[in-house]
């Protein structure tokens, strides 16, 4: 083996682990993100949990936290879903504006990757037929 091959040899590998803790390192923070996410979704817990990393509160004042932040649960919640609805209409448009570009094939998956969200935002709003009673009772106190 010449110099020059073990030389060649040795760049590739440091690339190659490199790209893989690069990779690793990605996907790691990628997961810590979503979890993060993930708790802020699932309110009042997420929201408390973040106030609690933030502001550190005393039990007494975490246990006055959490009524105040479940009246504030259905105007997350309606939040959530308005910014939904915007993101579908971008994403429609932006759909139209690229579909001439595509291969029937890259359509396909389109349509199926928006069937698989379709049905887990159906899933969520079911489970969240209680979220707009409140947000109801909510409107409703605050015309009052």
């Amino acid at each position: 083996m010449t110099i020059q091959l073990k030389s060649s040899l040795i760049i590739i590998a440091t690339l190659l682990l490199g790209m893989g803790i690069g990779l690793w390192g990605g996907i790691q923070l990628t997961k810590s993100e979503m979890a993060a996410m993930q708790q802020t979704k699932n309110a009042p817990k997420g929201i408390v949990r973040m106030l609690e990393n933030h502001i550190k509160p005393t039990p007494e004042q975490r246990e006055a936290i959490i009524p105040i932040v479940k009246k504030y649960r259905p105007r997350f919640k309606m939040l959530r879903q308005t910014q939904r609805q915007e993101w579908a209409k971008v994403a429609d448009s932006l759909l139209r504006d690229i579909d001439p570009i595509l291969t029937d094939k890259q359509r396909m998956r389109i349509a199926r990757k928006r069937e698989q969200f379709k049905k887990r935002t159906a899933k969520e709003q079911n489970g969240n037929a209680e979220s707009a009673k409140q947000e109801e009772s909510y409107r409703n106190e605050k015309e009052q």
